[in-house]
């Protein structure tokens, strides 16, 4: 605690999460610092009673504490691998007062922690004591097939429409964006292609044209349960659409045809939701995939935390490095147990 009779200063978005928090009787209870720039010269943080706020203008203000900040401080805090975290700490919800285990996702990563301590997800950003000499791949899905999905989601809707429009073979992958600003959660990283296809026009020259897209890859879920879910929704973020002329028979109705169809995909042409199979899909973003997180109210297990597009563009699923509650240390490493697990899953998606 701080000692009797100091004040500490708490400003701007620092302040604004630490009231939402609930203040000084909230979990962090009161300041120990006053606001600080980080020693990396691009954000800002305080220290409370029970953890820490850190901001940047490109991520948001986000708490973390307890094992998980401990462990992201012995990695060099925010120029550490993780970087810097992008939403506030999350403790899973159980049934009763079981182990507790919580999480903060990172812009690199995620920390999980428990009263045993914590460790980061992926494998790869343990410490060999931690790993016992073992190694296991993330569990992902690289951009190049990201952009071969999403392609042929495209292309099967477009074949299933009378336009007679479909898409080339190949995808140009086009780049990754950095994270952006929220108050509750940063928005995430955006994947983004460049896919190339035509117009049949009959006997004159077709119409070519080119689609650029930015999606956003998040987890999502059907609120109203009280216990963590047992299964997430992946979902894809419409973040940027153009479609371009390509070469050809220049037709502007058939390049605003195909920017209408994509849109509509996303958007619907109806009142939320626009996916009646999956009511838990907002507007402007699509179904992609049922992610199933094992997580168990009763005894605190849960093997997939959360995902996020890497610096590179790859789909990578978060998964629990902790050992399950009440289970004896072993030689098992549930990392890798977990990782091979849901990389399996993964391979179902392409």
């Amino acid at each position: 605690m701080p000692p009797p009779g100091n004040a500490f200063e708490v400003h701007g978005d620092i302040r604004a999460k630490y009231n939402a928090l609930g203040g000084a009787a909230g979990p962090l209870g009161l300041p120990t610092t006053n606001e600080t720039p980080t020693p990396d010269g691009i954000g800002a943080f305080n220290h409370f009673e029970g953890g820490s706020i850190y901001w940047t203008g490109h991520t948001g203000p986000f708490m973390v504490r307890g094992a998980v900040r401990d462990r992201w401080a012995a990695s060099g805090w925010e120029r550490g691998p993780l970087g810097y975290p992008v939403q506030d700490q999350h403790r899973m919800a159980l049934q009763g007062p079981l182990p507790l285990i919580e999480w903060c996702r990172f812009e690199n990563g995620l920390i999980a922690g428990d009263v045993r301590g914590g460790l980061p997800s992926p494998f790869i950003l343990q410490t060999p004591a931690e790993t016992g000499g073992r190694f296991a791949e993330p569990a992902l899905l690289k951009y190049a097939d990201l952009g071969n999905l999403f392609a042929n989601r495209i292309n099967e809707q477009f074949k299933a429409s009378p336009d007679n429009v479909a898409l080339r073979p190949g995808v140009e992958l086009t780049g990754v964006s950095g994270w952006q600003y929220g108050f509750w959660a940063s928005k995430s990283r955006s994947v983004g292609f460049k896919l190339r296809g035509f117009h049949d026009n009959g006997l004159a020259p077709d119409t070519n044209f080119t689609i650029e897209m930015k999606l956003r890859l998040e987890l999502t879920w059907a609120f109203g349960s009280f216990t963590e879910p047992t299964q997430k929704t992946l979902i894809a973020i419409l973040e940027y659409l153009n479609v371009g002329h390509d070469g050809g028979l220049a037709l502007a109705q058939v390049y605003a045809s195909v920017d209408s169809a994509i849109t509509d995909t996303f958007y619907g042409s109806n009142p939320e939701p626009h996916d009646p199979a999956h009511p838990e899909v907002p507007s402007g973003a699509i179904f992609v995939a049922n992610v199933p997180t094992f997580a168990n109210a009763t005894n605190g297990d849960i093997a997939v935390l959360d995902v996020l597009v890497t610096s590179g563009g790859d789909l990578q699923v978060l998964v629990n490095p902790l050992t399950p509650p009440q289970t004896a240390p072993s030689s098992i490493s549930w990392s890798a147990v977990r990782q091979l697990q849901v990389q399996n899953i993964l391979n179902t998606f392409t």
